[in-house]
């Protein structure tokens, strides 16, 4: 199943929605920012998937003045693996920078994401799952000189479900947690690592209908945010 930060590593049909609401840390400019994601995943055939996305964000200032703008990108992902235990894809995505909050730089990302099935190593576990991600991005275009240009994250995650998809509107609820980390390669916080973990829960309140929710947590003193609010809605078809 897909979570909130970790990348699927599954092929899929559907429309996606995210929302974020972040409490700004360190920033004089910005007090707090909300970001809307929105989505369309379509698999080909079972070994390639293409994406198309879209999103807007707004920034507030401590004079509660909002400033806006948008952006986009797409993606293909091609699946190297896929058994009933376990799953692992790579993936390219390209996202055009948000001109309306200043950005410059277009991101080229790659990223190799795994999941692997926990019960069937030791069914004690029930309907458990381990995500896994790593993710490498280029920064292309113009930019200050100093700035970052590349960076890498990765993210490891435990999801364990604890109902029947039939038990509607709580179908296939399940509990997760995700550990995340990004280090900048360059720039002026080079060799900086940043983490944060994010609990959440997901449920199927209907058929090809789910919603996500969780919060960032930041893990040290160096995150540039206090805390992140994620909700996330999904349609399969």
């Amino acid at each position: 199943m897909a979570l909130l930060k970790v990348t699927t590593n599954a092929l899929e049909k559907e429309l996606r929605l995210d929302y974020t609401h972040t409490d700004v840390r360190g920033n004089p400019k910005v007090e707090t920012s909300q970001f809307g994601n929105a989505l369309i995943a379509f698999a080909i055939n079972r070994r390639l998937m293409v994406e198309v996305i879209e999103n807007v964000q707004w920034n507030q200032d401590y004079q509660h003045t909002t400033t806006s703008g948008s952006g986009g990108g797409g993606l293909v992902r091609l699946q190297l693996v896929d058994t009933q235990t376990s799953c692992t894809s790579f993936q390219f995505k390209v996202a055009v920078p948000n001109k309306g909050l200043g950005q410059t730089q277009t991101t080229l990302s790659y990223v190799l994401a795994s999941w692997q099935d926990l019960h069937a190593l030791l069914p004690g576990l029930g309907q458990m799952g381990l995500y896994e991600s790593i993710q490498y991005d280029k920064l292309e275009g113009p930019a200050k000189p100093g700035a970052k240009s590349k960076g890498m994250s990765a993210d490891i995650s435990l999801a364990k479900t604890w109902t029947e998809a039939s038990n509607s509107p709580f179908g296939k609820f399940t509990t997760f947690a995700e550990f995340y980390a990004t280090r900048d390669q360059d720039g002026p916080s080079q060799g900086q690592t940043v983490a944060s973990f994010t609990p959440g829960i997901r449920t199927w309140f209907s058929k090809n209908n789910s919603l996500s929710l969780g919060e960032d947590l930041p893990l040290g003193h160096r995150a540039n945010f206090y805390r992140v609010l994620r909700l996330t809605y999904i349609f399969n078809f």
